[in-house]
């Protein structure tokens, strides 16, 4: 069985004219014989949205250029071509293999997510109204998951972190940033045997042998954890920031006690490239350190508000 990959729209957007739909063709093709493609309705139309406004601004760029003026280029047919047709031309033209995900039912979406809209809860933002996109693609996820087996995964490509926390719960759900990541979910978290050049690995009578990408990510804390030099470290923490999609909860606390008993990585903690890696990776595991860890990191980042939390 293949495993149901959901895009949003920063995965395969495209607001090219003339050409054929999706974005990032190159990746989709590299991995679609092993995987079943879905695509929210939702992103369907925001491309289609991006088409329309390339069109204008193109349309726009053209008819004030004056080269074009002084090529007597035809006016009347830059006037006559018809955004609507050149979109759905693209549209139909596309040849990668896909799913449509329907919003069924507008009551049942509201009913879902009303509250969390107030609230501010995930997918929306933590202020304002905004996540509206991204509460139909988690409604289009979670209808999905209603129709498969329990123990299937699904992967969604977003970079959004608001849609990422609404699905961090959800043990069927795995969450990339890029389409580069989705064989290396498949093979972490599937445990499909996966050809990377590497070694197949196997699960067999319920002994699941670390992956290629587990020992990858061992290597990488032990590489940080014993880090002798500030330079090292910073090579260590890019490694690493390269492939956080794949990180465990237990992987980014590991990380986190690293930069609290290692002076290399403690001592440059509040570089930007290591702060901005370190500062998420610890909200994300914050609930498995002890309270003085996290009494003692959050003194190192400079964030710590509350002193009194230990007593």
């Amino acid at each position: 069985m293949k495993t149901k990959v959901v895009v949003d729209t920063n995965a395969i957007n495209n607001s090219g004219l003339g050409n054929k739909f999706f974005g990032n063709r190159k990746e989709l093709k590299a991995i679609i014989d092993k995987i079943e493609l879905y695509v929210p309705e939702t992103v369907i139309k925001e491309i289609k949205e991006h088409k329309r406004k390339e069109f204008y601004k193109k349309k726009s760029e053209l008819l004030s250029n004056d080269l074009f003026k002084i090529a007597d280029g035809s006016i009347a047919t830059i006037n006559s071509l018809d955004v609507s047709t050149i979109i759905e031309d693209d549209y139909g033209l596309e040849d990668i293999p896909y799913h449509i995900l329907h919003i069924d039912s507008i009551e049942d979406f509201f009913d879902k997510f009303e509250k969390r809209l107030f609230r501010n809860e995930p997918p929306f933002g933590a202020s304002g109204d905004k996540g509206i996109k991204d509460a139909f693609i988690a409604y289009s996820v979670d209808k999905l998951i209603d129709s498969i087996d329990t123990q299937e995964k699904i992967i969604l490509i977003t970079d959004d972190s608001r849609l990422k926390e609404y699905f961090e719960k959800n043990k069927q759900v795995r969450t990339t940033d890029k389409i580069s990541g989705v064989l290396g979910l498949i093979e972490h978290d599937v445990g499909l045997p996966i050809k990377t050049g590497n070694k197949i690995d196997i699960e067999f009578a319920g002994i699941r042998e670390k992956t290629s990408l587990e020992k990858k990510i061992e290597k990488m804390l032990t590489d940080l954890r014993n880090s002798v030099t500030f330079q090292k470290t910073h090579l260590f923490i890019d490694a690493l920031d390269r492939n956080k999609a794949f990180l465990t909860k237990e992987n980014k606390a590991d990380i986190i006690r690293s930069a609290l008993n290692n002076n290399q990585i403690k001592w440059i903690a509040t570089d930007q490239n290591i702060y901005n890696f370190l500062l998420p990776i610890y909200y994300d595991c914050s609930d498995l350190l002890t309270k003085q860890e996290q009494f003692e990191f959050e003194l190192l980042m400079g964030i710590s508000h509350n002193l009194t939390f230990l007593n």
